[in-house]
């Protein structure tokens, strides 16, 4: 094993080195300087909850693992770590240090980071450069600046390795083909709850590094995607992985000076149902300090209020935290949006209705539905649904003519891929070609294309199907009678509200969780944009149905009969 030491060219130095080699904690301690929360360069030095992980890691994956100069040395083998967290609490920070430590001190490691974004991604990469460039000169693992040039990862020329950082991927191919092929000594997930494919990037993944150090890190966002799931297991033993904990409470920072004792008496006998659930499963843990920072944090810019979000960011139990409401699109913290408010039904003589359509491909298993539902625009219910994802998009066309048939209305198809097929099969199949109120009822846009194309307009059409089914909910629960005209928009379909729960907003950009589909929101949420055509399209209707009633001059010359 002597080329462990080979990079050690100062002989006074070697036994520093080995004392830093055989002790990552040393090492970090007195070489790794860090940026703290003021954007100043200090030595690290471990807080309470990275003392814990390290102790549980040391007990359970340290391990020697060579002999030199008669010492034996230690080092980390086959660490399978998963963590809740809440947020920075320098978590991220020990785990980059554990895996640069293998960079730095055992020949021909190779490592990967995986970040949620592409930003995300930059930064950390730059949280690299900057511990390599602040190491000592004997410990720097180049001396080429060109090194530390690429934007995707860094040399360590010193022990032939390397750390490669980048994004699982957003498609389902990407995701899977993620390290593929490649054998890695150590690998770091973070905020894998924020992967738009989690069970193909973990697949894709495994193989890799079946023989790795493999640290998971992240805040919760819903329940029952991989993440969750594999936290699950471990904290069940039924996996290989160390499922570690941290809630908000444990970090003595996160506390707010009481200014009297009347203040305290006052936070104390004043406790909310919630903040006396804290008591109950914090016993001598939960002060009145804690209480204070908590409600002025729930409070603050950052939460409006909402206290489901904070417990989403600032997790106070390993399973109430994955009960996907902190960061759920369809969420507010004074209304039970994601509540049945009606009842699907059949049509009301004389109203008019938006049918609408998104379309899938139709290969069943795990994969997107295509849907068809019905708004009452007079009434603003929804009022049918149907769904399937083993039905090929290139007969979808028929189903949808068979609901149209029912609800007298128009029709809105989502063309973003399949949909184009689904349009022009209801414009040209035989036979529905020659029908002209069909053809008359087929949406179109302000460029008399046909079909509704999502895009840069998502967010704009999402907001305002949020706030029509808020609206909804809240006059279905705090009306006692009904209103004279509809108020928002209710929904009937359980399905439609599954997905509403695991329908997330990750960086701005709302979409369903890992794992989870949303074509039933985004169904509803085209049909609710395109019903501000209703009135237009009913005027045609009836025109069209005038147009084609046999005219009583029509029947004049068979009087006779």
């Amino acid at each position: 094993m002597e080329d462990e030491i080979d990079v050690v060219i100062d002989d006074a130095f070697r036994k520093e080195y080995l004392k830093c080699k055989g002790s990552p904690l040393y090492w970090m301690m007195n070489y790794a300087w860090i940026k703290n929360k003021n954007g100043e360069y200090v030595l690290f030095y471990p807080n309470i909850v990275q003392r814990k992980v390290y102790k549980a890691l040391k007990e359970r994956f340290f391990k020697p693992y060579t002999v030199i100069d008669g010492q034996v040395i230690s080092r980390f083998r086959l660490i399978r770590l998963i963590i809740v967290k809440y947020r920075q609490i320098g978590v991220s920070t020990l785990i980059i240090l554990l895996i640069l430590h293998a960079l730095l001190f055992w020949m021909g490691t190779e490592a990967l980071m995986y970040l949620h974004n592409k930003n995300a991604s930059i930064k950390m990469l730059d949280r690299v450069k900057g511990l390599i460039s602040r190491l000592p000169a004997d410990m720097k693992p180049s001396k080429s600046a060109k090194d530390y040039d690429n934007r995707s990862e860094v040399k360590f020329h010193s022990t032939d390795s390397k750390v490669s950082i980048g994004t699982p991927g957003m498609s389902e191919e990407v995701a899977g083909d993620q390290a593929r092929g490649d054998t890695v000594q150590e690998i770091m997930i973070s905020e894998m709850p924020r992967y738009r494919h989690q069970p193909e990037f973990m697949q894709g993944v495994g193989e890799a590094a079946a023989n790795a150090n493999q640290y998971i890190e992240a805040t919760p966002l819903v329940k029952g995607d991989t993440f969750n799931i594999t936290f699950d297991k471990a904290r069940r033993g039924e996996n290989d992985f160390l499922a570690l904990f941290f809630a908000w409470m444990i970090d003595p920072n996160n506390e707010k000076r009481i200014d009297s004792e009347e203040e305290r008496d006052e936070i104390m006998n004043g406790l909310s149902e919630s903040e006396q659930l804290l008591v109950l499963e914090n016993p001598g843990v939960m002060t009145a300090e804690k209480f204070k920072w908590r409600r002025l944090k729930i409070s603050s810019a950052t939460y409006n209020g909402n206290e489901r979000r904070f417990v989403q960011e600032n997790p106070e139990d390993p399973e109430r935290c994955f009960a996907g409401t902190g960061y759920v699109y369809f969420d507010d913290p004074k209304v039970e949006m994601r509540k049945v408010t009606t009842n699907f039904r059949d049509p009301i003589a004389g109203h008019f209705h938006v049918i609408y359509c998104d379309v899938a491909e139709g290969l069943g298993g795990d994969h997107d539905s295509s849907v068809i539902g019905v708004i009452d625009v007079d009434t603003n219910e929804q009022i049918f649904e149907w769904a399937r994802n083993d039905l090929s998009y290139k007969v979808l066309h028929h189903e949808l003519f068979k609901v149209w048939e029912k609800y007298q209305g128009f029709v809105a198809v989502e063309i973003n891929e399949y949909g184009h097929g689904v349009v022009v099969s209801c414009r040209k199949d035989r036979k529905y070609e020659n029908n002209k109120l069909w053809q008359e009822m087929i949406w179109r846009d302000s460029a008399r294309k046909d079909g509704f194309k999502t895009g840069s307009n998502r967010p704009s059409i999402l907001a305002e199907a949020y706030t029509a089914i808020k609206d909804g909910a809240e006059c279905y629960f705090h009306n006692k009678e009904e209103p004279l005209e509809p108020v928002g928009l209710r929904i009937a379909s359980p399905g439609l509200i599954a997905e509403m729960g695991v329908f997330i907003d990750i960086d701005g950009k709302p979409q369903a969780s890992s794992g989870n589909h949303d074509d039933r929101i985004m169904g509803l949420v085209i049909g609710w944009r395109v019903r501000k055509y209703a009135a237009s399209y009913r005027r045609r209707y009836h025109e069209v149905i005038a147009l084609l009633e046999p005219r009583e001059e029509d029947f004049d010359e068979y009087d006779e009969y």
